[in-house]
């Protein structure tokens, strides 16, 4: 099954959100267990002071 493209407008509207947010989300879709996958305090962003990108 192919994937749907997103909207430009779809693709804007998820850019007003920082990662951590869309990953809790996600989180509550309940797809795996919630300790899979985590980060630790290590990873930091490259460049905090530009904006969310989505793509």
């Amino acid at each position: 099954m192919p994937i749907p493209k997103l909207s430009a407008d779809t693709l804007a509207a998820l850019g007003r959100f920082d990662t951590p947010t869309v990953c809790n989300a996600i989180e509550l879709f309940e797809v795996r267990p919630r300790n899979t996958g985590f980060m630790n305090a290590g990873i930091k962003a490259c460049f905090p002071h530009m904006p969310p990108m989505v793509g």
